[in-house]
């Protein structure tokens, strides 16, 4: 069964394709489906809890290494090996806070 995630961004991490206070929607992937390396995914982190990062590597039924986009952003030592038990959001859309305009 696939499940879907809306989850509120908090931080620069993965600027400039998302950024913060961006809405992300991503789709729970099956361990089986074929994982994409720079695919962006959303899981739980068990010290940083919801985080949004890019698939660096990954060896199937044993888990991936994910990094952020931002020089700023936690690195990939940081967030450490991830293992296949974790379920995967894989994210599909981005919605983008609005552009405040300047008032005249």
């Amino acid at each position: 069964m696939l499940g879907i995630k809306v989850m509120h961004v908090t931080g620069d991490s993965m600027s400039p394709g998302i950024n913060n206070c961006d809405y992300v929607v991503a789709v729970r992937e099956p361990a089986w489906w074929p994982k994409r390396r720079s695919s962006i995914y959303l899981f739980s982190h068990c010290d940083y809890g919801w985080i949004v990062k890019k698939l660096k590597g990954h060896l199937p039924k044993i888990g991936a290494t994910f990094e952020g986009n931002h020089a700023r952003s936690i690195t990939s030592d940081d967030i450490g090996f991830i293992p296949s038990e974790i379920p995967l959001y894989r994210v599909v859309y981005v919605i983008r806070k609005p552009i405040e305009k300047a008032h005249q």
